[in-house]
């Protein structure tokens, strides 16, 4: 995973990524897919279709059920961090609200093993140091969660560890309401 919580890495993430192409803003919506021992999840189909994806330009039609995509089988969707980052991949643009959800998607063995043999191949990148960025979180603090060396700066050279506890206050209900509205308009 590119996100890491209390140093944990998880076995994938899942990102929807929206884009406003007013003002080039992106906001990208975070998942942490964990391992079940269910033989056959609701991503299954979705798996079947990535896997014929061979070539750039490739395109197949995906059609699944929003709500079973999105079960969480620890906490919920309610949950969540957010800071202000960069995309992952080049060219790294800056200029990207991440919201990472506490919920996890569960994802079989095999699942998992199909996308990364057939389609990611190791497209991931290591955290990168946090600097000086913020992270909010939209509840209050009940453990001593830390988002450990993060931040996505694209010219990184070396990952420093560093870690910061998450910031909790009435302004990250003013950036949850901004997340609704910059939604709703990408």
């Amino acid at each position: 995973s590119e996100h890491r919580i209390n140093g944990k890495k998880f076995a994938g993430e899942v990102h929807f990524v929206h884009q406003n192409p007013l003002t080039n803003q992106s906001a990208v919506l975070c998942f942490f897919i964990v391992e079940s021992e269910v033989e056959d999840t609701p991503w299954r189909i979705y798996v079947n279709k990535a896997i014929t994806l061979n070539s750039t330009g490739y395109q197949t039609a995906f059609e699944g059920n929003l709500s079973a995509l999105m079960y969480a089988h620890k906490n919920t969707f309610a949950d969540f961090w957010r800071y202000d980052g960069s995309l992952t991949t080049p060219p790294c643009s800056e200029n990207v609200i991440w919201i990472i959800f506490r919920g996890e998607m569960e994802f079989s063995d095999d699942e998992l093993q199909l996308l990364h043999n057939n389609v990611f191949f190791e497209d991931f990148r290591e955290p990168q140091p946090l600097n000086n960025r913020i992270v909010l979180r939209s509840y209050s603090k009940e453990d001593n969660s830390t988002l450990t060396y993060q931040s996505y700066h694209c010219n990184a050279q070396q990952p420093v560890q560093s870690s910061t506890s998450f910031i909790y206050s009435a302004a990250c209900w003013k950036y949850f309401a901004l997340f609704i509205i910059s939604y709703i308009i990408f």
